[in-house]
């Protein structure tokens, strides 16, 4: 047995400062660089560290077996630089593997990099390769705290994820719990490609202003799932105050014009008080009419390229609203009654309709559009337009701003 390690007394404590002088320089060297680099605050307490040498002579002795660790308080932890570190923080260092080391953390704080704090649950590393010429360190985080604060986190430039989201997070308001994992060598410079990153995330009471096409998704419970290639987002919510269901995927991997960086599902089942609230708040409310129970199934979904290209398509199934014009037309519930559409988008600007249609009895549409060359807007032709007794086609023109 080669060497002892230091044991305070309950009362004593030692810097983490220190424990360079106090770890020798040639036992498990890949993990001593790390925890001495990255660990430079805190109180070291209860040290207990016992190594078995082996070997025929003095020079060719190498550790056969080794055991102990140390408990840390008050210590500051930088597992990802320039990353906020982890602050406050309680636990243990542990080492019982030649090859391998462990700490584990039972309280502490982290930081969103913008000054708010985010409740560190439990966390851990775990740093593998320590009789080789190079080191892999796992961590694992566990947080719970305010939403937007969780958001900021994951969109640091240096862990590359949410960064490179097209999706509009601003302002995003709730709660969340993050379970984040990064995989990555113990390298001086390590390259934003060399990471292996997952975070998911249980979201509730979630508020985003601008979630899908500009419309705001409010008192949401969402799972998220992130990784450097991609993420998804799912469930349910109030889109446009619809209650809703939505699947988001997005690709953060480069790709050509054509590559689609955002898919988009939401699936709306409302009933008509949630449908005449949604139309009156587009000043509508004279379209709903009756007093029954009934409801409205709403499909939309939204695609977008790289290239800046997207697409809204919308399908609505209307029988079981009781609906009304203002010239003579209505229909009651339970008449079938059908709209579905294609918006098509270039940068946020409307650049065509493809293939708009509404069937109902005595109503039926048939249109489509594009944008026209040195025009302010879309030009809408009207192929089929029947009202009644009325039959009638024609054009018109819809701007095409944001």
């Amino acid at each position: 047995e080669a060497w002892a390690g230091f044991q305070p007394g309950s009362e004593a404590a030692l810097s983490l400062a220190q424990l360079a002088v106090l770890w020798p320089p040639g036992v498990a060297k890949g993990g001593r660089d790390w925890v001495t680099g990255n660990m430079p605050v805190g109180e070291i307490r209860h040290v207990a560290l016992t190594v078995s040498l082996a070997g025929e002579d003095f020079g060719s002795l190498s550790i056969g077996r080794i055991d102990g660790g140390l408990d840390v308080t008050g210590a500051e932890v930088h597992w990802l630089r320039p990353m906020p570190p982890l602050t406050a923080v309680a636990g243990h260092v542990g080492i019982h593997d030649p090859d391998r080391l462990d700490i584990a953390v039972s309280q502490g704080r982290q930081d969103d990099g913008a000054g708010h704090t985010i409740l560190l649950r439990s966390a851990g590393m775990t740093i593998s390769g320590l009789t080789k010429p190079d080191q892999y360190g796992v961590v694992s985080i566990d947080l719970a705290g305010d939403l937007g604060a969780i958001l900021h986190l994951l969109s640091h430039p240096r862990l590359h994820l949410l960064s490179n989201t097209s999706l509009d997070l601003s302002g995003a308001a709730g709660a969340s719990e993050l379970k984040f994992r990064l995989g990555l060598p113990l390298d001086d410079d390590v390259r934003v490609e060399q990471l292996d990153v997952v975070a998911d995330a249980h979201i509730t009471g979630a508020r985003l202003a601008h979630a899908i096409a500009g419309q705001a998704l409010d008192d949401a419970v969402l799972d998220l799932h992130a990784t450097q290639d991609g993420m998804t987002l799912s469930g349910r919510g109030l889109v446009a105050q619809l209650p809703s269901a939505l699947d988001l995927a997005m690709d953060f991997r480069d790709g050509p014009p054509s590559q689609t960086v955002m898919q988009a599902g939401v699936d709306v089942e409302a009933d008509r008080a949630h449908v005449l609230d949604a139309v009156r708040a587009q000043g509508l409310g004279w379209l709903v009419a009756g007093q029954d129970d009934s409801a409205a199934k709403v499909s939309v979904a939204y695609v977008a390229h790289r290239s800046g290209e997207a697409s809204v398509s919308a399908r609505a199934d209307l029988t079981s609203l009781s609906l009304r014009l203002p010239v003579g037309w209505s229909k009651p519930s339970g008449a079938m009654a059908e709209a579905s559409g294609r918006l098509l988008l270039d940068h946020d600007h409307i650049a065509g309709v493809d293939d708009l249609r509404i069937d109902a009895p005595g109503f039926v549409v048939r249109a489509s559009g594009s944008r026209l060359a040195d025009e302010p807007g879309v030009s809408i032709v009207t192929s089929r337009l029947e009202l009644g007794r009325t039959r009638m086609s024609g054009e018109a023109m819809l701007p095409s701003g944001p």
